[in-house]
């Protein structure tokens, strides 16, 4: 599986007030045929699932 994973302040400009609306989130790009990806994102559901923090 074609996945790659940023920090969400990497993809947002810094607003007006100095802040990044990004920041304290992840971007996650999965590459790959539709049926790929959407078994990628069903793994990655999964491992996250019950997550918190």
């Amino acid at each position: 599986y074609s996945v790659e994973v940023l920090p969400g302040s990497l993809m947002a400009m810094h607003g007006p007030a100095g802040g990044n609306p990004g920041a304290g989130f992840v971007r996650i790009s999965l590459v790959d045929t539709p049926e790929r990806c959407a078994e990628g994102a069903r793994r990655i559901a999964q491992a996250l699932a019950g997550r918190t923090g």
